[in-house]
């Protein structure tokens, strides 16, 4: 019988919760670490955080992005 292996491509930290949990149900993950996450420096000027007061919602689309985002609120006192 064949084991099932899936490619996951993470950040060059290689950390993947997906990965993790497929790896606990028997599969082999195979980590490819293909891109990099940081904050670009002049982020804060481009954003324009009053948005968030006309705004109902903010979605994510991961959790790099959130992380992103209280980073630069919690080092702009922005909000």
């Amino acid at each position: 019988m064949n084991k099932q292996r899936i490619l996951i491509t993470t950040s060059l930290r290689g950390e993947s919760e997906a990965a993790d949990i497929l790896e606990a149900s028997g599969i082999e993950v195979i980590r490819f670490p293909a891109f990099k996450i940081s904050v670009i420096d002049n982020a804060f000027n481009e954003f324009d955080f009053s948005i968030l007061q006309k705004s109902d919602y903010v979605i994510f689309t991961s959790v790099n992005s959130v992380n992103s985002f209280f980073y630069l609120i919690n080092t702009q006192n922005a909000y």
